[in-house]
């Protein structure tokens, strides 16, 4: 008969440190919920015609057309200083990971985080070109670093260095292949995007 005390260990799963401890807060936290809603109220918040719906939606990372590649960026900066961090990951269609890569710089402008998301993004085409992939999506969670890149827009109060930066991403849609920009749907961006952003 096996041993049903033994544990079964996979690849990322990994056990709490203290269980135990993780199981009192989890009992806590169900307690204050279980009392919160026992609580007696007034019929009238109960009233169909004020009650308020919401409706879960599942957000995953989705592939790219078979072929083609995706590319997930993330920039962001350290507050009160002008140093910005960006990272990439280059997935195949199947999702599998083809690359990565993670930099640091000094920002010029008054827009520190919108220079490292488009850091990011150039990094990204830049490497899926140096990969030889023609046929690229590249998915980033900043409306207004894709604002700036669909509408051609020129970023004020930089440098000239910057605008170069913004010109050479948009430079990619004009070369040889088929390059998709896109905003990431629901705030979501994959955690070893993140993890890499901050690994600077």
């Amino acid at each position: 008969m096996a041993d049903s005390s033994k544990e079964v260990s996979a690849g990322f799963l990994r056990r709490p440190l203290r269980p135990s401890y993780l199981r009192i807060i989890g009992k806590g936290v169900k307690e204050a919920t279980r009392k919160r809603l026992v609580k007696k109220a007034p019929e009238s918040e109960f009233d169909k015609k004020k009650c308020i719906t919401s409706m879960v939606k599942w957000v995953t990372w989705q592939r790219p057309p078979v072929g083609s590649v995706k590319i997930n960026t993330d920039g962001g900066c350290l507050q009160n200083e002008k140093i910005g961090y960006s990272g990439v990951v280059m997935r195949d269609d199947s999702g599998v990971w083809m690359s990565g890569v993670v930099g640091k710089f000094d920002c010029f402008t008054n827009r520190p985080e919108l220079e490292a998301e488009l850091w990011g993004a150039f990094s990204g085409l830049a490497l899926a070109w140096e990969a030889g992939c023609r046929s690229v999506q590249l998915e980033m969670d900043s409306k207004s670093a894709l604002d700036y890149i669909l509408e051609r827009k020129v970023l004020t109060g930089s440098s000239a260095y910057w605008n170069r930066i913004l010109n050479k991403v948009i430079q990619f849609k004009k070369k040889n292949g088929n390059y998709q920009f896109s905003l990431t749907t629901g705030k979501f961006m994959p955690r070893r995007t993140k993890w890499l952003t901050r690994q600077e």
